[in-house]
């Protein structure tokens, strides 16, 4: 079993639902723990190609997109509890950047408090994207927003109705 994570951190929003808490993933490690034998991608690739047996409860334990907290929070509770080795898969054009991943900078400009063009438009190589903000143009920070996630059927404001819609647009560019 090959367990994909994202983020070992406290976040104040999370609307992909990216984030572990440091707390949960420790409980989660020592279920973990308990029931598996951590093995590095690299290893299940060998014996996977060379035939050998991998026993029952082989797992891997692997982190996508390289966050800073992968290193900071995942890596030592790993340690602590004995779960390592993590593959931690990078995205390799932010190496030594500052810059944010697009979905972490699409969150911010929408859902983070702030004011927007009333009118926003964007040009996309095949198509025009426009939509009226109206009141929603400028947010105040609400106790409703930071626990929004995409799950949630419900838009609350225009402007979560737009992060969708951008997110649906921008992923597979």
């Amino acid at each position: 079993m090959i367990l994909a994570y994202h983020r070992v951190t406290e976040l104040e929003s999370d609307p992909q639902l990216l984030a572990v808490t440091p707390a949960r993933f420790r409980k989660q490690l020592e279920y973990l723990a308990a029931h598996y034998q951590v093995w590095s991608v690299d290893a299940v690739a060998d014996a996977l190609r060379t035939g050998e047996k991998l026993p029952d409860n082989w797992i891997c334990l692997t982190f996508d997109d390289g966050y800073q907290d992968n290193l900071r929070h995942a890596a030592p509770i790993a340690a602590e509890a004995d779960m390592t080795p993590l593959t931690i898969f990078p995205v390799s054009g932010m190496i030594d950047t500052v810059e944010e991943p697009w979905w972490d900078e699409l969150e911010c400009l929408l859902l983070c408090p702030g004011r927007l063009p009333q009118d926003l438009c964007l040009q996309f190589p095949d198509t025009t994207y426009r939509r009226d903000l109206g009141v929603d143009a400028e947010i105040q920070s609400s106790p409703e927003n930071p626990v929004w996630t995409v799950l949630n059927p419900k838009n609350p404001t225009r402007r979560h109705e737009v992060y969708r819609e951008l997110h649906q647009l921008l992923r597979p560019l």
